[in-house]
């Protein structure tokens, strides 16, 4: 195990590592916690970060599950675990609470393999991505599932299943490319098949979706007791101030072949789908394949280009100016 940083607050350092000790009885564990390195690493997470004392506190079985399992078995468990519980909630706040319970066990678990150096930068970000994959998929399963059970929605030809709804989700940004950090918050782009989904109440297509979407929006980003899943962010779809937060591919498709600005073309270059109906959003992503990755380029898409590489290369220098993160995406 490589040198872990020192604790800057020794004394609550000391606290926490006390107090994680007297959470269990069981030998193994204790032999587990009283290892010098353990020792190193709890002081270094507790006395350096308020938010992972806390996870400490709340919950000291995912670090002792990493000690004794190593962080790649203990972080497939996990993920497992989570899995079945989010598939078998019986209503939506159980939903949000498993997700919010389980996004501390994972950053704890992350938290320890990064600080330990048994992660490397790429294998963490993956694993935060991972989970955001996972809450999110959870939470269309529920939501397609719970609509088509009131009787408000129907699939296509191939059986009422929630995954062939026509509804997907697209990740953006570094969701998108798997690059998630410990504070990202979550681009997406919420689409539907309208030749695939039906509205069977009394509601729109239109109406449904979008009430689909604002629930998905409330389970990964509504703050509740035990905090929140993830900041949850749907401005790169088309013409966010114009368009509604569940758009049918027929409204984007239309929008990218007219009115899109290069820009959004590069945005769309790390989207992937990553819940919700995969086969609607590849066919999807293979019709929009020509605006992403265009034959030739005009003089003002060249131009545009440079303009977003000078915008970079300014903001690297922290030079002044107006910026917007989209230029980056």
């Amino acid at each position: 195990m490589p040198a872990i940083a020192p604790p800057y607050d020794q004394i609550k350092a000391a606290d926490a590592y006390d107090a994680l000790l007297k959470t269990s009885d069981d030998p193994k564990d204790l032999a587990l916690l009283k290892q010098a390195e353990t020792k190193a690493l709890v002081h270094a997470m507790a006395g350096n970060s308020p938010f992972l004392a806390r996870l400490l506190q709340m919950c000291p079985d995912a670090l002792l599950a990493m000690l004794s399992l190593g962080p790649d078995a203990a972080w497939t468990a996990q993920y497992e675990d989570v899995r079945q519980q989010t598939y078998s909630a019986a209503n939506l706040d159980q939903l949000m609470q498993c997700l919010r319970i389980a996004k501390m066990r994972m950053a704890l678990l992350v938290a320890a393999a990064d600080l330990s150096g048994q992660w490397d930068l790429g294998k963490i970000t993956r694993a935060l991505s991972d989970y955001a994959d996972l809450s999110i998929e959870s939470a269309v399963q529920f939501l397609l599932l719970d609509r088509i059970q009131k009787g408000e929605l129907k699939a296509g030809n191939d059986g009422d299943k929630p995954e062939n709804c026509g509804y997907f989700v697209l990740a953006m940004g570094k969701l998108g490319a798997h690059e998630l950090n410990y504070s990202s918050d979550i681009d997406l782009i919420v689409l539907y098949d309208e030749e695939i989904a039906q509205a069977t109440g009394p509601r729109s297509l239109s109406d449904c979706m979008i009430r689909i979407t604002q629930d998905l929006v409330r389970i990964l980003d509504a703050r509740t007791a035990y905090g929140y899943v993830f900041r949850t962010d749907l401005r790169l779809r088309p013409d966010p101030g114009a368009t509604s937060i569940a758009l049918s591919v027929g409204a984007a498709e239309s929008y990218y072949q007219s009115l899109a600005q290069p820009w959004e073309r590069a945005a769309m270059i790390k989207a992937r789908v990553c819940a919700g109906d995969r086969k609607a959003g590849a066919a999807y992503l293979q019709r929009l394949s020509p605006f992403i990755w265009r034959r030739s380029m005009d003089f003002a898409a060249i131009e545009d280009i440079h303009r977003i590489k000078n915008q970079i290369h300014r903001h690297h220098h922290h030079e002044k100016g107006a910026f917007s993160s989209r230029d980056l995406m």
